[in-house]
């Protein structure tokens, strides 16, 4: 029975026009089993063929052939398909034969591949065009189906476009195939899917513009048509791509836009050939029904992606803002809840719930509303919208809104309710805070309008201010306050001692001055997040409150101190003007009663006359210096001075002036730093304060001046207003006098004012030591308490040298004799002109005489043997005394020059000192000192 069916298999097999085979899958094709028709094919016979005994089955394909056969039989069985194709066949008498070959692989039970099975035929004729035609129509047909199975089967978006472009190269053998998507923003096409194209070429594509003349995909879908490029190594379009391609032998490229159904271009499907080629028109056909085939998968692959985007944010909104849904199946009551439900409620994932159970989450002072408003929307449709409190499985409670409404069907009864839950007690949380916000700014708005508009008393401000602060409170009906500030206390209506309170301290003068208060006279609960029952919003009420009057008590303090200082400041301006003219008049003066004093020696009834005036021109004179001191206008001239010492060298002087009847004690640091001031003028200040301190002692007491250091901190510095951070020597003067009433305290360094019955002081004294302090760097600054005493400290720059051994007066010690030198005085100022000129001529010198700057220098000019300049500073006509000098030394360089003013401000005066090198006579002058001082002048070096 065995042999019969063989013989009948040989025999169909016989009967089949071509050759049937079966081969291992090698490179030779080596042969298993060929049947008869063998020999009419390829001239050789079946012994022949058999194990390749005498021809290997690879040698009869045409060479031109043999590489595209072997990768489209290779591709087919990779892929798992028949293979289909054609070819050259050369038969043993050198002829040329059009063949075409069908065949697939044959494998294990486990999937190995055993040997190649198929049929191959002559089809050199019309008609076998026709078959492949039909067969390339049949598989496409089948690769349509499958691949339309994969797109609704929801295969991934490469593995359907690698089965699509299979299919095409399945259909046009020599085809590669490739896909090229577009950027969402349109401008870029990125590959796909490519299997058989070289890696390299696929790569450099990537990121190809949207363009034309960007070979043939690029220039596609810009132009949205297709376009066929025969050849790549002529076509224009590949100009800045062609190298690379024909580097990888591909020469031809047929590429169609891919367009979705809202007409946009997606992509581009391409077609390359190792060879130049056309497309027929079939092939055309087959490109357009795949592209169709490409759009309907990139399509659905974004359509896909943008669902998953949506409930991905779906998702992400519901766990974020704690929504979560469900539904009740009506009348089953069967109910469905989110996940987000869930987890709202708490529970684990196998719980079911019931309407029931659903209501008993609720708070039990809940429960009733939301059973009322769940019934109405079963029964009438009623929507609703609650907010409400659950108690969560772990027994947290929670604010939650609950929404829900009813569904009908088409006979418009209701099937179903559904609806919302959402927590929403951050939101709850938030708005009591905010409630509690807003009453905490209003609260602290009004304590604002009270601590910057209020001009009333502080303690007026202060009892406002605890009046409100009760109702800031979260329990307002069992609040109080109060604000203690020094030794008085500012209470609120009811108040009690609370059983709990906040407090916070405000200060004054860089020290605590008192506190604010807040509290509850009776028990409340304790609030989360907060100080007992306090929330944190109310410890940051009394904190702002407390800074308010903080910031209240500086600004009031600091606009004091400024107001004290631009009204010493606008005195000061007007004092040192008048002082300018004063000390002219009082230089004629002063000088012609001298000069009266000489002529009346032996005149004893008229000589005590010109002596009346010579004292009452002297008692002027120290009025305007005490005026230019305190107007700083003084010309000092600082040096580094031993205070200790200066202040021991003043005690015969101040015993004398201070009687027995005051102690006086000094205190004086071994390791004091030496000052950098005008010693002089330091001693017009001490004596001027121990003076000061006799008369608040007219019983006796004890005056003690004290030398220290200090430094002064950036705080202090501030505090005191117009003080620089640094080192100074303090110096303290304090005695146990009657006192300064506090309303009289800020008023003390004012000119001409006293406390002083009238006609016992001019109230000048402190006037003069404020300053002489301010105009050398310093500071100045009065402490005192009625019936106890008063303290000045006054604060003198350290000197970074070491203090000069030579005593004040050996400073003014020089020759009194005249001179026989010529001088060129000027001064606007004809009666102190004429003054000086007869004092100068008196003396022996020669002496030419100037009204103005012009003028001077004219003479400088025509006299080259002038040998001192002595000049007003201050005078009219566009020229300063100190403008006068520079023109004369420019002319005559070795020329002395002497300055003498009455108000001098900035000429020749910076920053309250002598500029260097600089040296004046100050108004008013007597003769003795002209002479010393016009003599010491000329004798300079």
């Amino acid at each position: 029975m065995l042999r019969e069916t063989e013989t009948s298999v040989d025999m169909l097999f016989s009967n089949v026009p071509g050759m049937v085979y079966r081969c291992r899958n090698d490179a030779e094709r080596t042969m298993q089993f060929v049947s008869a028709g063998a020999e009419q094919l390829t001239g050789y016979g079946v012994d022949d063929l058999l194990d390749n005994a005498r021809t290997s089955f690879k040698d009869l394909i045409h060479p031109d052939d043999l590489e595209r056969v072997r990768a489209e039989v290779e591709r087919a069985l990779h892929a798992g398909h028949p293979y289909r194709l054609s070819y050259r066949l050369v038969s043993r008498d050198g002829s040329h034969k059009l063949v075409w070959e069908q065949g697939s692989g044959v494998r294990s039970a486990s999937g190995a591949l055993l040997a190649l099975e198929g049929y191959i035929t002559d089809i050199t004729d019309h008609e076998a065009d026709e078959l492949i035609e039909r067969d390339r129509t049949e598989r496409l047909r089948e690769s349509e189906r499958e691949i339309l199975e994969m797109i609704s089967s929801g295969a991934a978006m490469t593995d359907v476009l690698h089965r699509v472009i299979l299919a095409v190269e399945d259909a046009v053998p020599e085809g590669i195939g490739s896909v090229l998507i577009v950027d969402p923003d349109g401008r870029r096409l990125r590959p796909a899917a490519a299997p058989h194209l070289p890696h390299a070429f696929a790569k450099a594509v990537d990121g190809l513009p949207v363009a034309p003349l960007m070979g043939s995909c690029g220039t596609a879908a810009h132009r949205r048509e297709p376009v066929i490029a025969t050849d790549i190594a002529t076509d224009p379009m590949w100009a800045a791509g062609r190298t690379f391609a024909l580097a990888h032998d591909l020469r031809a490229c047929w590429s169609l836009p891919v367009f979705d159904r809202a007409g946009d271009v997606v992509a581009t499907f391409a077609l390359y050939f190792r060879n130049p080629r056309s497309p027929s028109e079939g092939d055309l056909e087959l490109m357009a029904q795949m592209t169709h085939i490409v759009g309907i998968a990139i399509e659905r692959e974004r359509s896909e992606t943008a669902l998953r985007r949506n409930q991905a944010l779906l998702d992400a909104a519901s766990r974020i803002t704690r929504l979560g849904a469900w539904a009740v199946e009506w009348p089953r009551a069967e109910i469905t809840w989110s996940d987000e439900i869930r987890a709202i409620h708490e529970v684990d994932e196998d719980f079911r719930p019931t309407i029931d159970r659903c209501i008993e989450f609720y708070a039990p002072e809940h429960r009733p509303t939301i059973r009322k408003a769940f019934d109405a929307c079963v029964r009438d449709g009623t929507s609703f919208d609650v907010e409400l409190q659950i108690i969560t499985a772990r027994g947290r409670r929670l604010w939650a809104r609950a929404v829900g409404e009813a569904i009908r069907d088409a006979s418009g009864k209701i099937v179903r309710v559904q609806g919302a839950l959402q927590d929403i007690s951050e939101r709850k949380n938030a708005e009591i805070a905010l409630r509690e916000r807003m009453k905490e700014l209003k609260c602290l708005y009004r304590v604002l309008e009270l601590t910057t508009t209020g001009d009333g008393p502080a303690d007026d401000l202060f009892d406002e201010i605890a009046s409100v602060l009760p109702h800031s409170l979260l329990h307002k009906d069992v609040a109080v306050a109060r604000v203690v500030y020094g030794e008085r206390e500012h209470r609120s209506a009811g108040w009690r001692s609370p059983v709990a309170a906040l407090r916070s301290t405000f200060a004054e003068k860089s020290s605590d001055a008192g506190f604010v208060e807040v509290g509850y006279a009776a028990e409340r609960e304790h609030q989360r997040g907060g100080e007992g029952p306090f929330l944190r919003e109310e410890r940051t009420l009394v904190d702002g409150v407390a800074l308010h009057v903080t910031r209240m008590l500086q600004e009031r303090r600091t606009a004091e101190t400024l107001s004290q200082s631009r009204r010493l400041q606008a005195i000061g301006e007007l004092t040192g003007g008048v002082a300018h003219d004063f000390n002219n008049l009082l230089t004629v003066i002063l000088g012609n009663a001298e000069l009266l004093m000489e002529h009346l020696r032996n005149d004893a009834s008229a000589r005590p006359l010109a002596a009346s005036i010579s004292k009452g021109a002297q008692r002027g004179a120290e009025l305007t210096q005490r005026l230019l001191a305190f107007a700083r206008r003084q010309a000092l001239a600082p040096k580094p001075t031993d205070v200790g010492k200066l202040i021991s060298s003043m005690d015969e002087l101040l015993r004398r002036a201070l009687g027995a009847h005051v102690a006086i004690r000094y205190a004086a640091a071994e390791d004091a730093w030496p000052a950098l001031v005008d010693p002089g003028q330091l001693e017009n200040a001490l004596l001027n304060l121990c003076i000061n301190a006799r008369d608040a002692m007219p019983d006796g007491g004890r005056l003690t001046v004290e030398v220290a250091n200090a430094t002064l901190d950036g705080a202090s510095a501030e505090r005191w207003h117009d003080v620089e951070a640094g080192d100074y020597v303090m110096i303290c003067v304090s005695d146990t006098g009657t006192g300064i009433a506090p309303d009289d305290l800020p008023r003390v360094f004012e000119p001409f004012f006293t406390t002083k019955q009238k006609g016992k002081g001019t109230g000048l004294g402190l006037s003069m030591v404020y300053g002489f302090a301010k105009q050398s760097q310093g500071h100045v600054n009065v402490t005192s308490e009625v019936g106890r005493g008063t303290t000045v400290r006054m604060y003198l720059p350290r000197s970074a040298d070491r203090a000069d051994s030579q005593s004040s007066d050996d400073m003014f010690e020089a020759r009194t004799l005249g001179g026989s030198e010529k001088v060129l005085l000027v001064e606007d100022d004809e009666l102190v002109r004429r003054y000086a000129s007869e004092q100068l001529a008196g003396l022996g010198y020669a002496v030419l005489e100037a009204a103005s700057g012009p003028e001077a220098v004219e003479l400088v000019r025509r006299h080259s043997d002038i040998d001192l300049l002595f000049t007003d500073v201050v005078m009219p006509g566009g020229m300063s005394g100190r403008e006068v000098a520079a023109a004369a030394l420019a002319l005559r360089p070795t020329m002395k020059v002497l300055y003498t003013s009455g108000y001098s401000r900035d000429a020749i005066i910076h920053r309250g000192r002598l500029d260097q090198g600089v040296n004046l006579l100050s108004k008013p002058y007597r003769r003795a000192e002209l002479a010393r001082r016009v003599r010491s002048v000329l004798d300079q070096r």
